[in-house]
């Protein structure tokens, strides 16, 4: 089955132009015949009424189709994030002690950064898994971990993940 949605980007039709199309010809069928007359074209649309109603049809259709097209896309692309945020809160679901030991400290100190003398596997791991961006080497040998800030406010809604008790606000 074809892709119609291509149609306009086959024609090499930008979607403002199918737009100002479809008005113009659509304000032609439908515009009062004073305002016809006014514009001396009472003789142009009298004579080619079929065919200006067969390019308003397919430049609407042109349109409406190229547009939810654009929908759709931005949709599918709000729903796989959606279910890529929900598969990484699962897996801060499923840590190991070591890990939620290593993620309980960066919420004691307060902090969406925290520096190691060296690299910590551990830290690598989350590194792997998404949930820390990559580690900065700082010219004195420590490493930097920085907690991605999704999970910085799912971990602070969610205290219990890393076995800490809620902060008395």
């Amino acid at each position: 089955m074809p892709d119609w949605s291509k149609l306009a980007e086959w024609l090499k039709i930008d979607l403002r132009h199918i737009f100002l199309v479809a008005a113009l010809t659509g304000l032609a069928l439908v515009a009062p015949a004073p305002l016809i007359d006014f514009l001396g074209l009472t003789a142009f649309t009298t004579q080619y009424r079929p065919w200006i109603g067969g390019v308003f049809a397919i430049a609407l259709g042109l349109f409406v189709v190229n547009g939810a097209n654009r929908i759709y896309k931005h949709r599918r692309k709000q729903r796989e994030a959606q279910r890529a945020l929900e598969s990484q809160q699962k897996r801060l679901h499923a840590l190991s002690g070591a890990e939620k030991a290593f993620l309980a400290e960066f919420l004691k100190l307060g902090s969406k950064s925290l520096s190691r003398s060296s690299q910590n596997a551990i830290g690598e791991g989350l590194v792997l898994d998404e949930l820390l961006l990559p580690p900065t080497k700082a010219p004195s040998g420590n490493v930097t971990y920085h907690m991605q800030f999704w999970v910085w406010e799912y971990l602070n809604a969610h205290p219990d993940l890393v076995m800490l008790s809620p902060k008395s606000e």
